[in-house]
């Protein structure tokens, strides 16, 4: 599993209270009095003392605190939640870990799932707490509000949340200003008194304030705490305050320069050119600050190392704020750095600035500070650093599959700085591949194709998207001599490519014919050094479910699931147990085992209240819901269905996923049909364009649809149009030896032929979609098409009565239990011995009565959890309920009880 986003631990840090801070005891109270309420918000132009006010409340406050100072780039939703959650983490470290985890993986769910299950996180937290969220006015991402908004319309009674910053955010602020579940601190509150002007002036300048001199101070900067405080530090170098003062502008914008420039000018001109360099740093160190100031002993820093130089500012009251405990990080106040950065600009020419970034990225990018490296980087103007930082990095993130992270990376880049260098064109198409964006993935390997031949491990890169697109576009030689070549040039520490390059190999050996040598492939792969890495092993295991899953092979998907499951929790990897639980979830809807199916299905999809979160990446996500919508169409569960399905298209018209959102509009139109809404179905197969066949490795293909509305169409012409297009069907997926996709198409051929009253075609078709769906023991492809499938099963039992399969499928039509032929251990709603009355106030589920039959074999909690595809807390929640259910008060007098009433 990849980590969460890079936190800085030094945003976590509450600013420290200075001695000279003026307490303002009125404020205070009105923050105390705020805090059963959800929120509280401070709200003011910067320098009027909004964070040191929250940090000197929490200071004094009785409640367990936070702290995330905010910046630009955690208006992205993920990180934003990384820096949320890890402050909660810092007082309560159990707290939020679903939510962390869910960090973890390449696809965030929607908004909804994502907000309802922090919600839940928060109201396990043990004692209540306060979150502040300092600069929140720098958050320009709406589903970062969206979220926010949602915690306080279900208001956790756990946390109060506080939100700094220079302007109101957009959020309802009237409905909870309406509901009273907000305290609001705004300018007018903040604002210095003239005798809180003068009590602050005394402390902070070190002598005796003029009572004139204060007046006219609190009268100039009106109450500005701020400015109040470079006048105080202005104050202690001049005699003649009286005069300077009346220097003042009129205009408060201009005083901040003004003052700012009073108090430099009592420092050395060394000591001045470094605080002006160092103001184009977010936050600085004292190795940082000598490499790009260059201070050392006997410079004309006034001989300062450092070290020194940071404890002369710190000393000096010159705004610096220290980032950690340790004193080791520091930054600036934002308005004090503000005004340096324009002090900067007239001071030195645009060239100079430049070089303290790329100084400034040099150092950062030694350290491992890339996000920072980069930022600076670009700050620097030179586009040559800035690629050179992602030619470097890029492929540690992937390995380590941060896909967020390297997306995140190349946004900040225009489009075409992007388009003119290889590195920065093969990262977004990797990103696109990763997000099912294929439309845009093949795109852009039209653009890499100057580059397919340069050898090396561009080339590797290359030859393994490209591998993909024939392979997608269903030309197998081509896939698997592209994969090949692939390998050839791929470094040994490319782990996550190669891994990907060799399940397209499997996928083409199978799509070739030879099913066999797709298995040594991956089995080979999986003894090479490199399956000690999680991410490598975690492709060929993908890779077994695949082709196992195109093969119509089920009892194979189910154990390669399994064997993927467990690599999945042994390394912590939610996608990756995502992936196996929707092969799992699939393979149990084929045989109709619906419960089953919901059960693996349910918490990929990410349903409310279905166990434990898994978070998938957006493919594993899409297939995983609408295989869960046709579960709960199968069990009857009409509405749910169609729920999920919106839910889905929601989600795909949010992210902007427009490949995804076509086939869940197709899917919609199938499932439409389903419910007997015909018109619906149509009008959506009037609009739409079909594309070129291609393979189908997922649970759903838009092909299907089409020729569905075109034989509920029941015309002469759209039965001919459906012939035609199945027929190419049949021809294409069985040259390219897909069964999976064959039980289906020759199943509508079935129907169609019905519909044209051709009896003997229908019920050829019928056996032969019989024959391939027998070994893996598939029922759905046949239940799904309603009654009249059953009536040919009807007639072609009349025919022959000789065939088990079909009349095990007839009687799951009907409802009836029987074991499928040849003893095989799956069939359709297979039913469970019949509870005899007995007392217990409630009845077993199906998934307890499993983890006792388990439990009854002497197995341990994490037996039972590998056995069912479930973490072993889950095992520990069923077995509590089951002894609650019993009446009993351990293992051993569940398993006799549960004997003794016949359930085991």
């Amino acid at each position: 599993m990849m980590p969460p986003p890079p936190i800085l631990r030094t945003k976590l840090h509450r600013p420290p209270i200075l001695a000279a801070h003026l307490h303002r005891k009125q404020v205070l109270d009105r923050l105390n009095q705020g805090r059963q309420r959800p929120l509280t918000l401070v709200s003011a132009p910067a320098g009027y003392g909004k964070s040191t006010l929250v940090s000197c409340w929490l200071e004094s406050c009785d409640f367990p605190n936070a702290w995330v100072s905010l910046d630009e780039n955690d208006s992205d939703l993920r990180l934003f939640l990384a820096y949320f959650v890890s402050a909660i983490q810092g007082i309560f470290p159990a707290a939020c870990s679903q939510t962390l985890s869910i960090l973890k993986v390449g696809h965030l769910p929607t908004l909804s799932v994502l907000a309802a299950n922090l919600i839940n996180e928060l109201d396990q937290v043990e004692k209540a707490f306060i979150l502040a969220l300092d600069d929140y006015h720098l958050i320009r991402n709406q589903r970062v509000h969206q979220l926010i908004a949602k915690l306080l319309g279900h208001p956790s009674a756990i946390m109060h949340l506080v939100l700094i910053g220079r302007r109101d955010p957009p959020l309802p602020l009237t409905a909870l200003r309406a509901r009273q579940q907000m305290v609001e601190i705004r300018t007018q509150e903040l604002r210095f008194s003239l005798e809180e002007t003068l009590v602050f002036l005394r402390q902070t300048s070190g002598g005796p304030v003029d009572g004139a001199v204060g007046a006219l101070l609190a009268e100039k900067t009106e109450g500005w705490v701020t400015g109040l405080h470079l006048a105080a530090l202005s104050m202690r170098n001049q005699n003649d305050f009286k005069r300077t003062l009346a220097a003042l502008p009129m205009e408060n914008r201009y005083i901040m320069d003004y003052l700012v420039s009073e108090v430099l000018s009592h420092h050395p001109p060394a000591i001045q050119e470094s605080l002006l360099k160092i103001s184009v740093l977010n936050r600085f160190c004292a190795p940082l600050c000598k490499a790009l100031c260059g201070l050392h002993r006997d410079s004309t820093a006034g001989g300062l190392m450092g070290r020194d130089f940071l404890d002369l500012l710190d000393d000096a009251s010159l705004f610096i704020i220290p980032l950690d405990d340790e004193r080791e990080w520091y930054r600036y106040h934002h308005l004090f750095q503000t005004l340096l950065k324009r002090q900067l600009k007239q001071r030195l020419p645009t060239r100079e600035i430049a070089a303290l970034h790329k100084l400034a990225s040099a150092w950062f990018a030694e350290h491992g500070y890339i996000d920072e490296a980069l930022w600076h980087a670009h700050a620097s103007g030179d586009s040559a650093l800035s690629t050179g930082l992602i030619k470097h990095h890029r492929h540690d993130i992937i390995n380590l599959e941060q896909w967020f992270e390297l997306n995140r990376w190349l946004q900040r880049f225009a489009p075409e700085v992007i388009e003119g260098h290889p590195d920065l064109l093969l990262a977004r198409a990797w990103v696109y591949q990763r997000q099912a964006r294929y439309a845009e993935l093949f795109s852009t390997l039209d653009q890499l194709e100057p580059i397919r031949s340069a050898g090396g491990p561009l080339q590797g890169e290359v030859q393994t998207l490209k591998s993909f697109h024939y392979y997608a576009t269903g030309r197998a030689e081509p896939a698997a001599t592209a994969a090949r070549d692939a390998l050839n040039h791929l470094p040994a520490e490319y782990y996550s490519i190669r891994g990907f390059a060799l399940m397209i190999l499997a996928a083409a050996l199978q799509m070739q014919g030879d099913p066999g040598q797709a298995r040594r492939v991956v089995m080979t792969g999986l003894r090479q050094e490199a399956a000690a890495i999680p991410v490598f092993k975690t492709m060929l295991l993908a890779a077994l479910c695949y082709i196992d899953w195109i093969a119509a092979d089920l009892n194979s998907v189910q154990v390669s699931s399994a064997q993927l499951f467990k690599h999945g929790q042994k390394h912590d990897l939610p996608e990756t147990v995502a992936v196996a639980s929707y092969f799992s979830g699939i393979s149990h809807y084929e045989r109709n085992e619906l419960d089953l199916a919901e059960h693996f299905l349910a918490p990929v999809a990410g349903v409310p209240g279905s166990g434990d979160l898994i978070i998938p990446n957006i493919a594993t996500y899409c297939h995983a819901s609408l295989a869960l919508a046709l579960t709960y169409q199968g069990m009857g569960r009409a509405e749910e269905a169609s729920r999920i399905i919106e839910s889905v298209i929601g989600y795909m018209l949010e992210t902007g996923n427009p490949d995804l959102l076509e086939l869940c509009q197709a899917f919609r139109a199938d499932l439409a049909l389903r419910q007997g809404q015909v018109a619906k179905a149509d009008f959506w197969a009037r609009q739409h364009i079909p594309a070129p066949l291609a393979p189908v490795f997922h649970f759903y293909a838009p092909h299907f649809t089409l020729p569905q509305v075109l034989i509920a169409r029941r015309t002469a012409k759209s039965l001919s149009e459906a012939e035609a297009l199945l027929s190419r069907m049949v021809d294409y997926y069985a040259s390219i030896h897909s069964p999976r996709v064959l039980i289906d198409v020759l199943v509508l051929q079935a129907r169609l032929h019905a519909a044209r009253g051709d009896a003997s075609q229908a019920l050829e078709k019928l056996t032969e979609a019989l024959a391939l769906a027998e070994p893996g023991g598939f029922i759905r492809p046949f239940l799904d098409q309603g009654p009249e499938l059953a009536g040919l099963l009807d007639r072609l039992l009349q025919q022959n009565s000789a065939l088990p399969y079909a009349r095990y499928i007839r009687n799951a039509f009907a409802g009836a239990q029987s074991e499928p032929p040849n003893d095989r251990s799956a069939g359709p709603n297979r039913s469970r011995p019949s509870l005899p009355d007995a007392p217990m106030m409630e009845p077993l589920s199906n998934r307890e009565i499993d983890v006792l039959k388990i439990l009854a074999k002497g197995m341990s909690n994490q037996t039972i959890a590998e056995s069912l595809f479930i973490s072993p807390e889950t095992v520990k929640r069923h077995l509590s309920t089951v002894y609650r259910k019993l009446a009993v008060e351990n293992r051993h007098q569940a398993i006799a009880s549960a004997k003794s009433i016949g359930i085991i």
